[in-house]
C-alpha cells in the first residue's frame, strides 16, 4: 500500500505533472530551525520568528511601523505532515495568541489569532536567509537599471 504522498507522487508523475519536489515536502522539524521574517496579509504586522532545531525559541510582533514589538516565548512547536502548530507564552504585556499553520520548504503559511479577542490574521514567513537574498537581487537589478540610464541619459 502506497503512503498518501508516494501516491499523489505517483498520481503526478502519471499526469505528466512537473513541480519542484523541494517546494512540495515538509522538512523535518530540525530543519525548520532558525529565523523566519514576513508580514501578515492586507494588514501591518511583521513578525520575526527564531526557532531552534528542538522547536523553541521566540516569536516578536511588530503591529505598526514605529510601534515596540511585542515578544512570546516559543514553548514547544508541533510539525505533522503539512501543519505546523506553535505552543507561544506571552512576555510582558503582550496578549495571548494563537499560532498555527502550515510548513514547507518555501515558508510557512500561518494564522495568528487573539485568544480572548478572537481575532485573526493569515501571515507567510520565509526564511532570513531567503528573504536577504531577494533583497539583494532586487536591490543589484535596481542599481544596474540607475547605471544604465544614467549612462544613457548622457548618451542622448
Amino acid at each position: 500500500m502506497l503512503s498518501p504522498l508516494r501516491l499523489l507522487l505517483a498520481v503526478a508523475v502519471s499526469c505528466g505533472v512537473s513541480f519542484a519536489l523541494a517546494d512540495v515536502l515538509i522538512a523535518p522539524l530540525g530543519q525548520l530551525g532558525g529565523t523566519w521574517l514576513g508580514g501578515s496579509e492586507g494588514e501591518s504586522e511583521y513578525f520575526r520568528l527564531e526557532i531552534d532545531t528542538k522547536g523553541k525559541g521566540v516569536l516578536t510582533v511588530q503591529s505598526m511601523l514605529g510601534d515596540p514589538a511585542d515578544a512570546y516565548e516559543i514553548l514547544s512547536t508541533s510539525l505533522s505532515g503539512y501543519d505546523i502548530s506553535f505552543k507561544v507564552l506571552p512576555i510582558g504585556e503582550a496578549e495571548p495568541i494563537y499560532v498555527h499553520g502550515s510548513a514547507n520548504k518555501a515558508g510557512l503559511q500561518l494564522e495568528i489569532g487573539g485568544v480572548s479577542d478572537h481575532w485573526s490574521r493569515k501571515a507567510f514567513l520565509e526564511s532570513e536567509s531567503d528573504v536577504l537574498s531577494r533583497i539583494d537581487a532586487v536591490t543589484k537589478r535596481a542599481r544596474e537599471f540607475r547605471a544604465s540610464s544614467h549612462s544613457s541619459a548622457h548618451e542622448r
